[in-house]
């Protein structure tokens, strides 16, 4: 492997001395470089063309916008039939398992709770500090809040009208 320095002299002489590049990297190869699953020569190769490609440059940059927006949203869905009566406390992990969402009833009033999300301690330093949305299954907002200590809770009320399958939990 033989690393490649690139100055910015080069850079410019570079940008100067070519034509314009009509041949676009695919958004498939972008996605690997962004992951950083292509090899040290065609990573320079590729910073190259980006340099003076403002197309791929911009496919770059929707992409990176995207994969950020998509690490911040995590969902439940219930592996249950339609019919499916909750048993109250609900504990669930979301399918990326970055939450955990408690839905727990009020002894005294059935149709008020609390909801508690927990941040998987695995999570917690990236979204420690950054505020969620809860909805439910009908988009209905359950929680906003901010996470501290790896924890958000909120008051709900109207529990029997909740959507379980299909919570959205969004960072931001």
């Amino acid at each position: 492997m033989v690393k490649k320095s690139i100055s910015l002299k080069d850079i410019l002489n570079l940008w100067v001395s070519q034509k314009k590049d009509t041949n676009h990297i695919s958004i498939d190869e972008l996605y690997d470089f962004l992951n950083q699953n292509v090899s040290l020569e065609r990573r320079a190769e590729i910073m190259e063309h980006l340099i003076r490609c403002s197309v791929c440059s911009k496919k770059l940059k929707e992409l990176m916008e995207a994969e950020e927006k998509a690490n911040a949203m995590d969902v439940v869905f219930l592996k249950a039939a339609a019919t499916f009566k909750p048993e109250w406390p609900i504990r669930v992990q979301t399918e990326g398992g970055k939450y955990i969402v408690t839905i727990s009833p009020h002894e005294e009033e059935p149709e008020r709770g609390l909801i508690t999300v927990e941040v998987d301690r695995y999570w917690t330093r990236q979204i420690e500090g950054r505020p969620i949305v809860v909805r439910d299954g009908n988009k209905r907002e359950l929680l906003r809040g901010t996470v501290i200590n790896g924890k958000v809770a909120g008051k709900l009320d109207k529990l029997s009208d909740i959507e379980l399958n299909g919570i959205i939990i969004e960072q931001g």
